[in-house]
């Protein structure tokens, strides 16, 4: 192994099973080792409150510097407290969310619990993504980090990839939305099984510079009936030791990226239900649109400077809609035109819900144009505005 490498290991729900963790840890160390750290993701602590109390008081020691995350159970959070801690000379409880520099170089980001609206310990929210996610804002250069670790999995993280898990479970949207920002060359989830998804790439082939690929892998809990796979070994080079023809070298089975369709569905509902709350158009709308006809209107499609009004023809039955979404992904194609044929008074909301999942990028202009009487047609035009 390169010098330049760290090695690590990653291990599954440990449930409180401490003993047959620390007896294979030992192994490995001793058979394959040395190894700079352990890493476990998903529930650490078990149904055992005499156990987790001699592991919490230090009575306990394992092998090597290990570090567990916050808990997915709300039972068990008052083993917790606010802030990391060690708990033991080996043990580190790193905190319910934040980043991790280790001495060998890696930048591991880290979010603890389930995806949920409560504000326990064990469950997160958007608040909390976002949080993790501004102070990368304000690094120069910023092209990924190299692990990320999660309580539970991501949604649609098997989408394009051409192994499946056995028994999907439920993902979260906001840890999709996470690691599409973050762009981690390791992504770690327990509360699950053991999954190891063939890595996908974080850039459009030919459309976007080449980027480094991230894997994905699912552990299985720790002792569990079924013989999976919970210990995970691998040699990481830190991104900022690589030069950029390794870093974005791809490997011949990497797939798609697996978010786009979902964050682009997600974006567009939530566009949509920022409208319906305001009752206007969202910021940064510049043109309302009008399609003429017999009994009056602006002419043939002529185009008119917003000035923050309603429609100022009588006969546009449904009004004119223009939305602006903006700040989001950059994945998407720059520029999309199609044309939706609206017959029906109940067909009104329609094709804004059809067209918007279609492009969201990071600046984008929306128009959709609903006219007057019986019928018109609705040319929905997205352009990307640099």
């Amino acid at each position: 192994m390169s010098a330049k490498q760290a090695k690590i290991l990653c291990c599954g729900d440990v449930n409180g099973n401490f003993v047959e963790l620390i007896k294979k840890l030992t192994l490995t160390e001793k058979k394959n080792g040395p190894f700079d750290s352990v890493f476990c993701v998903g529930e650490f602590f078990g149904d055992d409150d005499d156990a987790n109390e001699k592991v919490i008081n230090g009575n306990v020691e394992f092998p090597l510097p290990t570090y567990i995350l916050g808990p997915a159970n709300p039972r068990l959070s008052y083993l917790y407290p606010e802030d990391s801690i060690e708990f033991s000379s080996n043990l580190t409880y790193l905190g319910k969310k934040g980043l991790l520099n280790t001495a060998s170089g890696l930048q591991i980001a880290y979010l603890s619990g389930v995806e949920g609206t409560s504000k326990d310990m064990s469950t997160f929210d958007k608040s909390d993504v976002d949080e993790l996610l501004i102070p990368l804002g304000t690094h120069i250069g910023f092209s990924g980090t190299d692990i990320l670790l999660t309580s539970m999995w991501p949604a649609e993280v098997a989408r394009h990839s051409h192994n499946q898990p056995t028994k999907p479970p439920a993902g979260s949207v906001l840890l999709s939305k996470l690691a599409a920002q973050l762009k981690p060359r390791y992504h770690f989830a327990g509360l699950g099984v053991h999954y190891e998804r063939q890595p996908y790439r974080n850039h459009r082939v030919l459309l976007e510079p080449a980027r480094h690929t991230t894997r994905f892998i699912g552990l299985a809990p720790v002792g569990n009936s079924e013989k999976q796979k919970w210990l995970y070994a691998c040699n990481v080079k830190p991104m900022r030791r690589m030069e950029k023809e390794e870093l974005t070298a791809q490997p011949p089975n990497s797939s798609e990226f697996p978010y786009r369709e979902l964050l682009e569905e997600v974006a567009a509902k939530e566009t949509l239900l920022r409208m319906n709350n305001s009752g206007s158009r969202p910021e940064g709308s510049q043109y309302r649109f009008e399609i003429g006809g017999e009994d009056g209107g602006g002419g043939g499609g002529q185009k008119r400077r917003n000035d923050g009004g309603g429609p100022h023809n009588e006969h546009l039955k449904y009004g004119i809609v223009i939305i602006t979404i903006a700040n989001f992904f950059p994945e998407i194609l720059p520029s999309i035109v199609f044309s939706i044929d609206l017959r029906h008074e109940n067909a009104r909301l329609r094709p804004l819900i059809c067209a918007l999942p279609v492009c969201v990028s990071s600046n984008i202009t929306v128009f959709g144009v609903v006219a007057h009487k019986k019928w018109a047609e609705s040319h929905v035009l997205m352009s990307q505005v640099d």
